[in-house]
């Protein structure tokens, strides 16, 4: 082991222990010998054999026997003692520029964070402004960091590859060069994890294959540590490039084949695998360029010409997954999906009372603007400490603020909730007294994730037979690239949530999307109602129903399965009904 690796160790060994919250001032000398070992002209090794290690300056005989140890087994035992303690998703956020062991400890430590996706979650929520030693500048800085680490991870959240997609094709549109520029692939479809997207381009009449590439190639990134465009590959019909790190595939497609390439390049390998399969006992063969009956090729105009050609109405593309959906086709049973413009409503939402950013009000005027007649808030329990958790008096001032802002701008409503944390055991974090005073309450997990699956649905199992309890929030708590969620048994909770007529959460936050819409599906064949909540904690966070809307179109939802499409009038009867059980 040469000087550097040897300092390298010293370095990660301070950083180590002051994430411990080790004496400062060992801390300090690990990193100044680190430094002065660097540089130093004759090797540690040969002054370990002459016993001389401490003539080093700043080499005391602790940091010695060290360096002693290293030599001896390439690792240091003090080091490794360290790790067995600290989280190991810390090393990757001190990987974050500006972002060092101090600034790491304390959101660790106040926060719980341990990985990058969970500082950027937190960040998001405001629970780094009020910190000491943070701020409002803090995170934003921070956030501009995690934004550069994230660039080339491989894989994206649906809501920034669909911003870099979208971006591309307004850019395009714009530039007149193509008459038809679509986001197809995964993206259409909604998948909340993608690893890369697919565009279709027409070119416009008389557009030269030379400007098409260059412009197409143009959009590129410059390859990180030179100045050249990030290609992938450039061909005639297809050219791929990495924008903000995402990979982009354009497909050039003549506007014939248009509609064939769309249904194509939107559907899972599996989905066109059946309608292939289809599509082959009726004499026919399709792919991306048309339908063709022998050797003469059909080109249908739209996408619902595609699937007419062979037998079948339109299948929406979030559907597009082989989970029945061809089947339901073929027996005239596709469902009637949810449509963003049937949202009536926004639950599951904070205010500058907890974690938020905007007033009671404020908040109000953002759904108001938003075309929205209610608002259902629910600002953090006093158990999320982290967050300005509301104790009960500042509760029940909030619900009287609400009140008197509803005379404001009535007819609008706001709903008087909270998002009570479930603790431990199932329970919730106020007296029923409190509880049966506000209209709703949104029961969620957000410490001691670390339960056993059967002690975990236990926990929550008990939550649900809370007659208090009116929505089970992000059951998983997992985030997205970031943090599995536990594990539980889910069909023993949506039976329990069934019988008490509990209302399941998705939590549109694009780092949430909790659960999966699989789960929104078994949830609604059971009867059980999801409400779409955006978990805004300012105004840009409300836009975020808009992922769950795609997400509940993909679990098959329709306007009877979703709370949010209830009026106001049938929602206050709702939240009354329920208030009614509890009571009994």
């Amino acid at each position: 082991m040469d000087n550097k690796e040897i300092a390298a160790h010293l370095e990660k060994l301070a950083v180590y222990k002051e994430l411990a919250g080790e004496n400062v001032f060992k801390v300090r000398a690990l990193g100044q010998a680190a430094r002065t070992i660097e540089n130093y002209t004759q090797s540690m090794a040969s002054l370990k054999e002459q016993n001389s290690l401490t003539q080093v300056k700043g080499v005391g005989a602790a940091i010695a026997e060290i360096i002693t140890d290293l030599l001896d087994t390439g690792t240091s035992r003090e080091l490794e003692e360290l790790k067995k303690n600290i989280p190991a998703g810390l090393d990757e956020i001190l990987t974050l520029e500006g972002v060092g062991p101090k600034k790491v400890r304390a959101v660790w430590q106040k926060l719980g964070v341990t990985t990058v996706g969970e500082l950027e979650y937190a960040c998001r929520e405001n629970r780094l402004r009020d910190l000491e030693g943070f701020g409002d500048k803090s995170q934003e800085k921070i956030l501009k960091a995690i934004a550069r680490h994230n660039l080339y991870r491989g894989r994206f959240l649906f809501s920034e590859a669909l911003e870099i997609a979208h971006l591309l094709r307004d850019e395009l549109t714009a530039g007149g060069l193509f008459s038809r520029v679509t986001v197809a692939g995964s993206l259409r479809r909604g998948k909340n994890i993608v690893k890369d997207a697919d565009i279709l381009v027409v070119p416009a009449p008389k557009a030269a294959a030379k400007e098409i590439s260059r412009v197409l190639t143009g959009l590129a990134d410059t390859v990180a540590g030179g100045d050249a465009p990030d290609i992938i590959s450039a061909g005639d019909t297809k050219i791929s490039i990495r924008r903000s790190g995402l990979q982009v595939d354009f497909r050039i497609i003549p506007e014939e084949s248009y509609a064939c390439a769309l249904q194509h390049f939107t559907g899972s390998k599996e989905h066109n695998t059946q309608l292939r399969g289809r599509a082959k006992t009726m004499g026919l063969k399709m792919n991306e360029y048309g339908i063709f009956e022998g050797e003469t090729p059909r080109h249908p105009a739209t996408e619902e010409e595609v699937y007419k050609t062979i037998g079948l109405p339109w299948i929406a593309p979030e559907l597009r997954e082989a989970h029945g959906e061809v089947e339901a086709a073929e027996k005239g049973t596709l469902p009637a999906l949810l449509e963003f413009k049937q949202l009536k409503g926004m639950l599951h939402v904070h205010t500058n009372y907890s974690d938020g950013v905007l007033s009671v009000e404020e908040m109000a005027r953002e759904c108001i603007k938003r075309g929205f007649s209610y608002l259902c808030l629910s600002d953090h329990s006093k158990s999320a400490f982290y967050a300005h958790g509301l104790s009960p008096e500042r509760l029940l001032a909030q619900a009287e603020e609400i009140r008197s802002v509803n005379q404001k701008l009535a007819p609008f409503k706001i709903f008087a909730g909270v998002e009570s944390d479930i603790l431990a055991d199932g329970s919730l974090d106020y007296n029923p007294e409190i509880l049966q005073k506000l209209d709703f309450v949104i029961g969620a997990v957000h410490s001691k994730l670390g339960m056993g699956r059967e002690e975990a649905t236990e926990r929550l199992l008990a939550a649900v037979r809370n007659p208090h309890l009116t929505i089970l929030a992000h059951p998983s708590g997992r985030l997205l690239l970031s943090r599995q969620g536990y594990e539980y048994d889910e069909d023993r909770l949506l039976d329990a949530m069934a019988e008490h007529g509990v209302v399941l959460e998705h939590n549109c936050n694009p780092h949430r999307l909790d659960p999966d819409w699989q789960t929104l599906q078994k949830a609604a064949q059971r009867g059980i109602l999801v409400s779409l909540c955006p978990d805004a904690h300012d105004a840009a966070g409300l836009d975020h129903v808009y992922f769950g809307c795609v997400m509940a179109r993909k679990a098959w939802l329709g306007t009877d399965d979703v709370l949010n499409c209830k009026t106001k009038e049938e929602i206050h009867e709702f939240f009354t009904h329920r208030k009614k059980k509890a009571r009994a």
